[in-house]
């Protein structure tokens, strides 16, 4: 099931990620204010029927430049990944996708150092809870509609801790029926300073 935070008009309720239900759904809107706790989140992949892109889309705002790369960091190649970068890549979806779509991955020692390699906050509560626990990132370029929800993630960052993934919006929202964007990149306080490595072949 995939678990998707929407505007406030439209917050599903009884909703369990990670067994925080009230925690979730406390950073649950899209309007992209700065007092939004994080990004929002989601504990499932994307339907693969809704991936695709379209010429009359809205063009998304330029990205945020890109920080220097963690050198610390080994790099991860999608053909022949370590054990422990298969199994995040799998968790992500990363393989049901275009190999091109998957833009950077790495091993970070801690949580909640996530903030450093993406727009999110360490208040998101799959970071709070496992804050001290080495954790996989997966950042994925592009669009990523999804037609259960009717919005379309773009330039999302994929985080696993102890093989569970949580998926979050740190780039631009779509909205699917109008094809505008609806919210930018999430607005951080800080903005991440470093970058994780890109992804190998």
């Amino acid at each position: 099931m995939r678990v998707e935070i929407l505007p406030s008009t439209r917050i599903a309720a009884a909703v369990v990620v990670l067994g925080v239900t009230s925690a979730i759904a406390s950073c649950s809107s899209l309007a992209g204010s700065a007092g939004q706790e994080s990004p929002a989140v989601s504990a499932a992949t994307p339907t693969a029927a809704a991936r695709r892109s379209d010429s009359t889309w809205e063009a998304p705002p330029t990205a945020p430049p890109v920080p220097p790369v963690d050198s610390t960091i080994s790099p991860v190649s999608l053909s022949s990944p370590t054990a422990g970068a298969k199994q995040a890549l799998e968790a992500c979806g990363a393989y049901d996708r275009a190999p091109t779509d998957v833009d950077r991955a790495g091993l970070i020692v801690s949580a909640d150092r996530a903030p450093d390699y993406a727009r999110v906050t360490p208040s998101a509560p799959q970071l709070a809870m496992n804050a001290g626990k080495p954790a996989w990132m997966v950042q994925f370029r592009g669009d990523w509609p999804d037609a259960k929800t009717g919005q379309s993630w773009i330039d999302a960052t994929c985080i696993v801790i102890d093989g569970e993934p949580g998926f979050y919006s740190t780039g631009p929202v779509r909205d699917l029926a109008s094809g505008k964007i609806v919210r930018g990149y999430y607005p951080v306080a800080n903005a991440p300073s470093k970058a994780l490595p890109p992804i190998m072949p």
